[in-house]
């Protein structure tokens, strides 16, 4: 999980990037670059998440090593706790996994021969290297 998809946990679990925002004074906008369009997440940004969330684990939010929380987690909107860290896939999860890329891999290199810039604006390129991640 990279820093963007940590981030994404934290508005997640706060329920949305304007709630979060809002508490860290980062510019919604800045949020939405690092979480949908991978930009990288300044160190003001991350200093800004962890003063308005003191309970944050640093380590887990820069690293991803350890429990997003330190301590007792806090109660989220509605008095939902934090999502579960996911669990590791089983081998029926990675076979599955394998088989949808490769049937990505087919569906892309058709949709490159039938409409190319349609196939360009889609970035299949980008998810078919995740899927293989």
């Amino acid at each position: 999980m990279s820093v963007a998809e940590r981030i994404e946990t934290i508005c997640r679990f706060e329920g949305s990037q304007k709630i979060v925002a809002e508490k860290t004074g980062i510019k919604q906008a800045a949020l939405s670059a690092i979480i949908n369009r991978g930009s990288q997440a300044r160190s003001d940004t991350i200093e800004l998440i962890l003063k308005a969330y003191p309970k944050l684990n640093a380590r887990w939010l820069i690293t991803g090593q350890g429990e997003m929380w330190e301590g007792t987690p806090p109660k989220g909107p509605e008095g939902l706790t934090p999502p579960p860290p996911p669990t590791p896939a089983t081998p029926d999860q990675d076979l599955y996994n394998r088989l949808l890329v490769l049937k990505l891999e087919e569906v892309a290199r058709e949709l490159k021969e039938r409409d190319p810039e349609a196939y360009r604006k889609l970035g299949l390129d980008e998810l078919i290297r995740k899927g293989k991640g």
